[in-house]
C-alpha cells in the first residue's frame, strides 16, 4: 500500500524559515565568538572547554606573577646581598693592609693607636652591612626578615642563652700568673713570687658580660657520643671574677670549671677538660641580661629565652 503525502506551499515554507534562523543562529554565535575571541560564552554551552579555560587563566595569572614581581624582587634582593658582600670584601681587604702595616717594628705606639680604631671602625661597618635589608626585609637573618641582625642601641634585655658547641671547638690558651704593674714597684718592694705561664683550656662564648646573679648563673651538659645520656657537669662551675687576687682564673681545679662572666670564658679543669675534649655535642646555657649596639640578636644563631622569669622561647 502506497501512501501519497502531498507537500503543500505552507510547508515548504517553515522549513525553509527553520533552515533560515538555524543559519542566523549559527551565524550569530560565529559572530559572537569573533567578536569576543571566545569560542563559549557560558560555561553549559561545553563544560570541558570551560574547566581548561579557567585552568589555563590561573596557570597564566602564576606565570605573570612569577615574570613580573617575583623574577624583579629576587633579582633586586640578590643585588643587595651582592652589594653588601662585596662591601664586605673591600672592608676585609683593608682590615689586612691595617694588619700589615701594624707588624712593622718602625711604627710607634700612637700609630698603632692609629691602626686600632682604624681597625674598630671597619669592624663597626661590617656589622652595619650585616642589617642590609631590601623593602623594609632583613637580608642575613633568615626567614626572621621583619627583625634586623644587630642591636641598633642598647638594649636592657634578658635572655637566657643556649650554645651548642663540640669538644674539638675548645682551645688552648696561655696567661701569666702572678703579674705585677708598674704602681707595685715602690721604692724598697720585695716580691716573693715571680710571675709564671699558665696553660689552660677553654670555651668562648659568643657573648661578654654576662650575667653572673643569675641562678644558676650557667649550666652545661655534654653527650660523650650518639645515643649516650647526657652528662650535667653545672656543679662543677664557679663564678670568678677576672679581678679576683685570691684565685688566678685562669688555674681551676681539676674537677671544676671557672665561668668568668666579664670575658665570656669557661675555664675548664684538667679532668673536665679530659673528659669534655671528645664529646660530640655540648650545650651550654648563660644570661645576659644588657645589649650594646652592635650586639648579634641572640634569636638569629642560639636557642633562647627572653625574660627566664617569664619565658618566652625563641626559636
Amino acid at each position: 500500500m502506497i501512501i501519497i503525502m502531498r507537500i503543500t506551499n505552507k510547508m515548504m515554507t517553515n522549513n525553509m524559515m527553520s533552515n533560515i534562523n538555524k543559519n542566523r543562529l549559527s551565524m550569530s554565535k560565529l559572530e559572537q565568538q569573533y567578536s569576543t575571541s571566545k569560542k563559549i560564552q557560558r560555561p553549559s554551552e561545553d563544560p570541558i572547554i570551560a574547566v581548561r579555560a579557567l585552568k589555563l587563566r590561573t596557570n597564566l595569572a602564576e606565570v605573570e606573577q612569577y615574570h613580573d614581581k617575583n623574577i624583579p624582587d629576587a633579582k633586586a634582593w640578590m643585588d643587595i646581598t651582592e652589594t653588601a658582600l662585596t662591601t664586605v670584601h673591600g672592608l676585609l681587604h683593608d682590615i689586612n693592609t691595617y694588619c700589615v702595616q701594624g707588624s712593622s717594628d718602625q711604627l710607634q705606639p700612637s700609630d698603632r693607636s692609629d691602626i686600632v680604631q682604624n681597625l674598630e671602625q671597619l669592624k663597626t661597618q661590617i656589622y652595619h652591612e650585616g642589617n642590609s635589608s631590601y623593602a623594609g626585609r632583613y637580608v642575613f637573618t633568615g626567614y626572621k626578615t621583619d627583625s634586623s641582625l644587630l642591636f641598633d642601641k642598647k638594649k636592657d634585655l634578658t635572655y637566657r642563652i643556649t650554645e651548642k658547641t663540640t669538644g674539638d671547638q675548645i682551645a688552648f690558651g696561655r696567661a701569666v700568673a702572678g703579674s705585677y704593674e708598674m704602681k707595685d714597684f715602690d721604692d724598697g718592694a720585695t716580691f716573693d713570687t715571680a710571675p709564671r705561664l699558665v696553660e689552660y683550656h677553654r670555651i668562648q662564648l659568643s657573648y661578654d658580660t654576662l650575667d653572673a646573679s643569675a641562678l644558676p648563673p650557667a649550666e652545661l651538659n655534654y653527650i660523650k657520643s650518639k645515643g649516650d645520656a647526657p652528662v650535667d657537669l653545672s656543679g662543677a662551675i664557679k663564678v670568678i671574677s677576672i679581678t679576683d687576687s685570691a684565685n688566678n682564673p685562669y688555674e681551676p681545679d681539676p674537677d671544676e670549671i671557672h665561668y668568668i662572666s666579664e670575658t665570656g670564658e669557661l675555664i675548664l679543669g684538667e679532668n673536665i677538660y679530659q673528659g669534655l675534649k671528645n664529646a660530640d655535642q655540648i650545650d651550654i646555657s648563660y644570661t645576659k641580661s644588657s645589649f650594646k649596639e652592635g650586639d648579634l640578636k641572640p634569636e638569629h644563631y642560639f636557642d633562647c629565652i627572653q625574660n627566664p622569669g617569664k619565658p618566652e622561647e625563641i626559636t
